[in-house]
């Protein structure tokens, strides 16, 4: 027995009998779908065909049972025809039901009655289609094909936002990521017997016509049901168009079935009305066309019959990864292809952000002896303020970045040289948590480890880089990183090609790289290409990466060199350079050789590896500079809101407004390291959407003052005299009068919030992405219109 607490992994095994089915009329060719099935999900399921058995009427069939209930697993298994997975749930089908405590359990004979067998013979008004296509990811300028994803069919049928979901057949993509998929669909043979189809609940097409319907001046439940969205249609005369009708009253009493997490929800239904959707409906008192409520919404079809004649068809794709199976492409309600009579052909699924794809695309190596950096997460080098390869005694010539132009000693121009030195391009964006660092070495420079080295710059480095640009910190300056001081492992992945369904593919796998001690040389990594060196020796000679014979790398990690926390170190200016060491050995023992580029950096830094490309490439180091601060948190606060400037406001409260009444809310957004990168003050009425004082319904009526003109973002601050790179923000006071409130809808419940972002990224997410690190204040309150308060106060209490 498993210990307490601990998963067992039971199967089972069945045999599946047709020897009472008469000679004359089995057919062994003819597939069938073996499948345990728990609480009306399918466990575990597999087609197989009789005649690939040495005895096809009797053969066994291993399957899952799932987890353990009570400590006892179990389930239904079914035999049904495989033509369409629904069948499971079919009457008509051969089963029996399992449980035991053994890792195996025993789950004896299902016995194919002739009378059931007859009924899985024929496949009813059979259409043969065929769906290509390629799925693809682009990057750039790049197409990558993906290799070796399942592609998946299924057949859905919509009422509303309420659908059913049947896969039908699957199919691979090949190593170039086309696909070529052949299926015959038939009427299933659930149809021929009532019918309790499972029910999921499509949150975008609920979310999307709700946001409409909800403008309505009709009554209807939140979210509704099908019949009560029915009958409250009825009730407000709404005539639909003549559709046909779905399913009757069978689906009243539906089983239910879980949809994946990330596109449905679980909807448990109520009992319908008679009438179905499609029926045409008279009004009880004025009679409007459904067309003239929707206006821009879907006109809706009407509602699905299970058992229509033509499949309608959603395209899934999912591809293996080194965390498992990843869904990549999924068609939406848009996409789906209704009531299809004929092939589809050359389909383009562009798969999401999650997908890995190969680098068939990449660039040519580097073949010199050098290195070069890349990027910083998704920041291209010359998005990064750095300093410039070369310098002359003004500076005055030479480009920074993109802007602003550097002055030089003497200058005119906007800021100092080091001003902005190690900032995005991108809203002089400052660095913090872990970035993640990519470039590449030639392949001359033979760089089988590296160690990473930082150095930190103090005010007097940039008081001499700003008199020559050409300055770089002193050696004493640079130290080796190490996991201590932030230096941290990373994961490249890449692929080996694999055949499955005959087609060829790639299977992805995770490799780790992390600093660590090698040859008696510590906090080292082992680079790409000495990894890719011993890969090779170690399966045979192939070559890597190598696309049509071997295998390949991510492209999105392929060059990742090293990634650093950056959360415990001193806010400032820092610059990164690596050494490199070749493999070799001595006496049967590896060693590590600094590899020699003539840079002559002194005693001691040998290895220093030098930027490839121009001139100047044999006597410069490459370095990524990058201004580390780690304050991400602005401070916010809503100071004071009164009436009038005088009346404090608390929160809950009730306020009467005269017509020259207004309120005065002062509120303050800064960063005291003048990191601010905006902030936003809004109005909300009732559970309406946030209404932004600045501007919109709001800006004719509302106006502001402050300590400074800066706001309400670092773009608009730079135009209203802030500096570059520094916004520290301010405190300010707006003015709501009365009539704002009476554009927005008059008296209510209302919502006065105040959130604020700094401008920091770690190369990926930036500015308002770091969700809880944002800092936001809130006032809940309660306005009456002078107008209103006859209605109002008497049952509000809030008579003066």
């Amino acid at each position: 027995m498993a210990a307490k607490g601990e998963e067992r992994a039971r199967r089972t095994r069945v045999t599946v009998d047709f020897g009472r089915v008469a000679e004359d009329q089995f057919e062994p060719a003819k597939s069938v779908r073996v499948a345990t099935i728990r609480g009306g999900k399918i466990i575990d399921q597999t087609e197989v065909t009789p005649a690939d058995y040495d005895d096809p009427r009797s053969f066994e069939v291993d399957l899952q049972l799932g987890e353990e209930v009570d400590g006892v697993s179990g389930a239904t298994v079914v035999v049904a025809p495989a033509d369409d997975e629904r069948n499971l749930f079919a009457d008509r089908v051969a089963k029996t039901h399992v449980a035991g405590v053994d890792d195996v359990v025993d789950g004896g004979t299902i016995l194919v009655q002739p009378g059931i067998y007859k009924w899985w013979r024929w496949c009813w008004f059979p259409t043969t289609y065929r769906v290509t296509g390629r799925v693809v990811r682009h990057e750039g300028d790049c197409t990558h094909g993906v290799g070796g994803a399942i592609v998946e069919l299924s057949d859905v049928d919509y009422c509303w936002w309420w659908y059913d979901e049947d896969v039908i057949t699957t199919g691979a993509t090949d190593a170039d990521g086309y696909f070529d998929i052949e299926f015959t669909w038939c009427r299933p043979l659930f149809c021929l017997w009532p019918i309790n189809p499972p029910i999921l609940v499509d949150p975008y097409l609920r979310d999307y016509f709700l946001e409409r319907i909800r403008k309505w001046p009709i009554p209807l439940p939140d979210p509704p049901g099908p019949w009560e969205l029915e009958r409250s249609l009825i009730e407000s005369g709404i005539q639909f168009p003549q559709t046909r009708t779905r399913r009757g009253e069978a689906l009243a009493s539906a089983r239910l079935r879980t949809a994946p997490a990330h596109t449905a929800t679980e909807f448990k239904p109520r009992a319908r009305s008679a009438r179905a959707i499609g029926t045409r409906l008279e009004a009880q008192a004025t009679t409007h066309h459904i067309a003239d409520l929707l206006h821009d919404l879907i006109i809706w079809p009407g509602c699905d019959d299970p058992c229509d004649w033509y499949p309608d068809i959603r395209i899934r794709v999912t591809q293996s990864q080194p965390g498992g199976n990843v869904e990549i492409y999924r068609d939406s309600f848009f996409d789906i292809h209704w009531n299809v009579t004929g092939d589809i052909l050359d389909l383009e699924l562009e798969a999401d952000e999650d997908t890995i794809v190969g680098d068939d695309c990449a660039g040519e190596p580097l073949l010199g002896n050098c290195m070069l950096f890349e990027r910083v997460g998704g920041y291209g080098m010359p998005a990064i303020y750095q300093p410039d390869a070369v310098g002359t005694a003004t500076c005055g010539s030479i480009s920074y970045g993109t802007t602003p132009t550097k002055p030089g000693p003497g200058g005119v121009g906007v800021v100092g040289n080091g001003a902005l030195l190690g900032y995005t391009v991108s809203q002089d964006r400052p660095w913090c948590l872990t970035p993640s660092v990519y470039g590449e070495f030639g392949l001359a420079a033979s760089v089988d480890y590296y160690q990473v080295q930082r150095a930190k710059w103090t005010p007097g480095d940039i008081a001499a880089f700003e008199a020559d640009c050409a300055y770089r910190p002193p050696e004493a300056r640079w130290q080796t990183l190490t996991a201590a001081s932030g230096l941290r492992a990373f994961s490249r992945s890449y692929a080996t090609l694999e055949t499955i369904f005959g087609f060829n593919y790639y299977a992805w796998h995770g490799e780790g790289f992390s600093p660590h001690t090698f040859a008696g040389v510590p906090n080292v990594y082992k680079s790409r290409q000495r990894f890719e060196q011993e890969w090779v020796a170690a399966n045979g000679g192939v070559p890597a990466p190598d696309f049509a014979g071997g295998w390949r790398w991510n492209t999105s990690t392929m060059t990742r060199l090293f990634d650093v926390d950056t959360s415990g170190w001193q806010d400032g200016l820092y610059s990164f350079r690596l050494v490199g060491y070749t493999q070799g050995s001595s006496g049967g023992s590896p060693t590590l050789t600094p590899v020699d580029q003539g840079l002559n950096a002194g005693p001691g830094v040998d290895g220093v590896l030098r930027r490839c490309g121009g001139s100047d490439a044999p006597v410069v180091p490459d370095m990524v500079t990058l201004y580390v601060d780690n304050q991400r948190v602005p401070d916010c606060e809503i100071v004071s809101f009164t009436k009038n400037g005088t009346i404090p406001i608390g929160e809950c409260e009730m306020i009467i407004l005269d017509t020259n009444d207004w309120l005065d809310i002062v509120y303050r957004a800064q960063d005291t390291h003048g990191n601010l990168g905006g902030y936003a003050v809004h109005l909300r009425r009732g559970s309406g959407p946030n209404r932004n004082i600045r501007g919109g319904l709001l800006g004719p009526h509302v106006t502001i003052s402050g300590s400074s003109p800066e706001g309400p973002s670092y773009t608009a601050a730079l135009g209203q005299g802030a500096t570059r790179p520094d916004w520290n923000g301010g405190t300010w006071t707006a003015r709501v009068p009365a009539a704002a409130f009476a554009a927005m809808g008059g008296s209510c419940a209302y919502n006065l919030a105040l959130d604020a972002h700094n401008r920091h990224t770690n190369g990926w997410s930036a500015g308002g992405g770091w969700g809880a690190v944002d800092c936001d204040d809130d006032v809940a309150f309660t306005v009456i219109l002078s107008a209103d308060k006859a209605t109002f106060c008497t049952q509000l209490g809030c008579c003066d």
